[in-house]
């Protein structure tokens, strides 16, 4: 259906001439669409405070820069992030906002702990990785 039927669908309700919907059908996608324009005036306004308060940020601003990052994620990112110097790393925020999975930096470290093993003791190894990587 999509928003050209959605759309489509709005005209149809709106224009009581229009005999391709029941009268009942037709009061019912009236309320719903009703609804839908009540949620999008919602949104509209959420919208308009998330980029006031993103303007008056500068942290935010200073996040908006790096590539990926809109107005909502830096502003969410300076509103949930309550010390920056708690990361050591950039890869460490990175990894914190999601951008850069943990997994792989730690099958690189374990790679060559478990090409030296063999038999029971890369067992243990190959064990002892799974736990770690069921607890990311």
């Amino acid at each position: 259906m999509g928003h050209e039927g959605l759309q489509q669908l709005v005209l149809a309700v709106t224009e009581s001439s229009d005999e391709r919907l029941p009268g009942n059908a037709r009061f019912a996608c009236q309320a719903i669409i009703a609804q839908l324009h009540a949620v999008q005036t919602q949104i509209t306004g959420l919208d308009k405070r998330v980029t006031l308060a993103h303007r008056a940020n500068a942290d935010s601003k200073r996040l908006e820069a790096i590539p990926g990052f809109g107005v909502i994620l830096s502003t969410a990112v300076v509103a949930t992030m309550t010390d920056p110097k708690a990361f050591r790393t950039g890869r460490e925020f990175a990894a914190w906002i999601g951008l850069v999975r943990v997994v792989p930096k730690l099958l690189e470290l374990a790679g060559p702990l478990v090409r030296r093993c063999t038999g029971f003791h890369a067992n243990e190894a190959r064990r002892q990785i799974g736990k770690k990587l069921k607890n990311l």
